[in-house]
């Protein structure tokens, strides 16, 4: 994580990186080929746009999921709510 946050500067590390890098070296179980897959994702999809600083299109993620919730799932989005688990993510 920490070469990946070398040499994308915008991207710093931040938490839940561990567990896409951690699956894909359990998946791939060769450290190098998973380093490059992962820097892979960050570069060639809209994913690496989650781990930008700022973690604005984290937030945006965050906020679809919680409309959706409160769509088709409004029991759950409702206990989600009183538990602060939606308002943990989105502030």
């Amino acid at each position: 994580m920490k070469a990946i946050a070398f040499l994308k500067p915008k991207i710093n590390y931040c938490q839940g990186m561990n567990y896409i890098a951690s699956f894909l070296l359990i998946l791939i179980q060769k450290e190098e080929e998973a380093f490059f897959l992962m820097l892979s994702i960050i570069d060639s999809t809209e994913f690496g746009a989650i781990f930008l600083n700022d973690l604005k299109r984290l937030k945006q993620y965050f906020y679809v999921f919680e409309r959706l919730l409160f769509i088709y799932l409004p029991e759950i989005y409702y206990y989600f709510r009183v538990s602060n688990i939606v308002k943990m993510f989105l502030g």
